[in-house]
């Protein structure tokens, strides 16, 4: 991926490692931009650096085919806005499936380098690791409950809700 490693001499010339000079102020102008606290703005950074390690490329490069649907290679990545690069990174550090075990690189970063976070992140880790997103169609409903197939991981899931089970109908996509 195009860009400054953090231990990349800094690009404004001062000869000192990126990390130790303009990072911080980068990162800062993008959490203000984006409105996210900056703990949080540098949890998402680590957990998209972490998700750029070599042993994920083969599902990095099957998870870029997917998220773009073919509108961009590698070498195209210039065409694009950098903050689609991140919320592409973010997709797949936060919810893509990845080696044999079919784990979301945040629960590999959880289990391993993001023990050795502060403690003032470790929740906000735990919440990111514990939460999925599902995309899921609906396949039958019986009030209160419904029988949704989750087309994320090919599965069958049942969930209670009085009013959604008396609303939706079969074929309806949910977003959850």
């Amino acid at each position: 991926m195009a860009g400054v490693g953090r231990n990349d001499p800094c690009p404004c010339g001062s000869g000192r490692k990126y990390k130790n000079c303009c990072m911080r102020r980068t990162e800062l102008d993008r959490s203000q931009r984006q409105g996210v606290d900056l703990l949080e703005a540098a949890l998402m950074h680590e957990l998209q650096q972490f998700a750029l390690n070599p042993r994920f490329q083969q599902d990095l490069d099957a998870s870029f085919e997917i998220y773009w649907g073919g509108a961009y290679d590698y070498a195209g990545l210039g065409e694009s806005d950098e903050g689609s690069l991140w919320r592409w990174l973010e997709w797949f550090a936060l919810d893509y499936r990845v080696g044999p075990d079919r784990c979301r690189p945040v629960e590999w970063y959880a289990e391993g380098p993001g023990r050795e976070l502060p403690n003032e992140l470790q929740p906000a880790l735990k919440a990111l690791a514990d939460a999925t997103v599902g995309l899921y169609r609906v396949e039958r409903t019986a009030p209160p409950r419904l029988v949704l197939h989750d087309t994320l991981r090919d599965a069958e899931q049942t969930a209670d809700d009085r009013v959604l089970s008396r609303t939706a109908r079969p074929g309806d996509v949910l977003v959850a």
